[in-house]
């Protein structure tokens, strides 16, 4: 299918009345048409999120690999941007060939690269990182040189700090010089007073945090997200971490730069507000928000208004689809393409 033309919009993006009272009809009219699609052919380069925009669970959600089948076969490059920092770039190549999806790993660009790539460019004398998170973003530390203590290391996470003495029989490592803090299911306490305990006594060590999501969606309910790890260690040590995962200024020059990258004809698709928007927003790019994900096309459209209307507010988007598959004109209905995948991320 040539996808040259205009984006498909989906009857998705009608809200219903119960979910935007607060519009008034003309509103509603203004800001649908603001967000009328534009030509596939204004962009080079796509940059996409992946959870909640390309798959959802355990299956692609509608219309994805399709989606970027066709624009591969359009001389358009693609990219996967995102936050998770669980998985290496290779463990996220392994995910997209399960999925049936073409992909090289120079175009996966997780928030554990982000790290790893962060302390090589920005801190090269850092050859060992206190690390919070997974085995995914210690893999990409090692592969620039950084060792790691903490990390996956399962004794971490069964160790106990309960008393003032506890914390004062804590050493910290002087060789430390990055405390790097990622999502991580065993974040406990006794990780947090040991974050802290590098900071404190390494006083030149790089503090960097992949990402600072609020939360992730989960089913009917928000699960917290690693900007609440991030948070707990920042209040601590009375200082803010770098951000290095979306929507940091530094992330987008980055990849503009290394991949010889025009704003002005790349595109960010996304699902969040905060992050994926706002990245574009940041590096002078255009974006759609797609409603598959965490924010909805009905709750894009409230903030819209309550920001003034169409261009008056900060952070929005520029194009609201209601998945992904529309931009290859796959119907709201054309259902998951694949499944047997392992997690969600």
């Amino acid at each position: 299918m040539d996808i040259s033309g205009p984006l498909h919009t989906t009857s998705h993006l009608t809200p219903s009345p119960s979910s935007i009272s607060s519009l008034s009809p003309s509103s509603i009219s203004s800001l649908s048409l603001h967000h009328a699609c534009p030509p596939t052919d204004k962009y080079d380069a796509f940059l996409f999120d992946c959870d909640g925009v390309l798959w959802r669970g355990a299956e692609l959600l509608p219309g994805s690999a399709r989606t970027l089948a066709l624009l591969r076969a359009r001389g358009k490059r693609v990219f996967f941007v995102t936050n998770n920092s669980s998985k290496s770039r290779a463990e996220y190549v392994n995910k997209f060939t399960k999925l049936k999806i073409p992909v090289d790993v120079s175009e996966i660009i997780p928030s554990s690269w982000a790290a790893a790539e962060y302390l090589r460019v920005e801190r090269p004398d850092v050859k060992k990182a206190f690390v919070i998170g997974c085995q995914g973003l210690v893999d990409e530390l090692a592969l620039v040189g950084i060792d790691s203590i903490c990390g996956a290391d399962k004794e971490y996470a069964t160790q106990i700090y309960a008393t003032e003495a506890d914390f004062l029989a804590l050493d910290a490592d002087p060789d430390v010089g990055a405390v790097v803090c990622g999502w991580d299911l065993s974040f406990n306490y006794a990780k947090l007073c040991l974050a802290s305990l590098h900071i404190q006594k390494n006083p030149g060590a790089a503090f960097v945090a992949t990402n600072k999501d609020a939360f992730d969606k989960l089913a009917d309910r928000n699960v917290p997200g690693n900007g609440c790890a991030v948070a707990a260690v920042e209040q601590s040590v009375g200082r803010m971490a770098v951000t290095v995962g979306k929507p940091s200024q530094w992330l987008v020059d980055r990849l503009l730069t290394m991949h010889g990258l025009d704003p002005k004809r790349t595109v960010v698709v996304g699902d969040r507000l905060d992050t994926d928007i706002q990245l574009g927003v940041v590096g002078g790019c255009d974006t759609v928000l797609v409603g598959t994900g965490c924010t909805s096309t009905v709750e894009a459209l409230v903030v819209e208004e309550e920001e003034g209307g169409p261009g008056k507010g900060r952070g929005l988007p520029t194009y609201l689809l209601s998945h992904v598959g529309a931009l290859s004109g796959e119907g709201a209905d054309g259902g998951a393409e694949n499944g047997g995948v392992e997690d969600g991320v």
